[in-house]
């Protein structure tokens, strides 16, 4: 079963009194990083309530979730198989780099703590949101066996040949 939700402030969820774009902005120094993680704290709630109804579910399995997630959705399963002991598979595509500016929220806080049994993090060598120092040093933190990066040649934007690559990835790590 795959189950995708949207995050705060996106997709069927967006605020017209509130864009992504206005929030995200204030990501400088300086400025009001509340709305931020607010929404970062609130997805992931959101996803745990979920985590939480997929347990009641007598025909699946709450110890076989995999996660997967794309920029901010990213950051989100990383920080989620941070906090929740059932996931067994993380996709991690081009998340953002945060630090201590929103240190509440910020990846590289909770890297050393995942549990996940499997995890492919994939970003890109040019990505405007992390270099590929600070992706580098986001991996090395991940504190399990099992893990892999790929960096793909490219921007944010991942060339359409990072699918093969997780479908790849998706074979050799299937929850059946």
């Amino acid at each position: 079963m795959v189950i995708a939700i949207d995050a705060r402030y996106h997709g069927s969820r967006k605020n017209p009194d509130l864009p992504v774009n206005s929030i995200m902005n204030k990501l400088h120094y300086f400025r009001d990083k509340n709305a931020y993680v607010d929404m970062i704290r609130k997805t992931i709630l959101d996803y745990r309530v979920l985590i939480d109804w997929l347990s009641t579910q007598p025909q699946l399995d709450e110890t076989r979730i995999s996660l997967a997630g794309y920029s901010m959705g990213a950051q989100i399963v990383l920080l989620l198989s941070a906090l929740e002991e059932n996931i067994q598979n993380v996709i991690s595509l081009v998340p953002p780099y945060l630090d201590n500016r929103v240190a509440a929220v910020a990846p590289i806080n909770f890297a050393s703590h995942i549990r996940a049994q499997d995890l492919l993090l994939i970003t890109a060598d040019n990505d405007e949101f992390a270099t590929q120092a600070e992706n580098t040093a986001l991996f090395e933190l991940i504190n399990i066996k099992n893990k892999q990066h790929q960096i793909f040649p490219g921007s944010h934007i991942l060339p359409s040949s990072y699918i093969e690559a997780v479908s790849e990835w998706l074979m050799d790590h299937a929850v059946n």
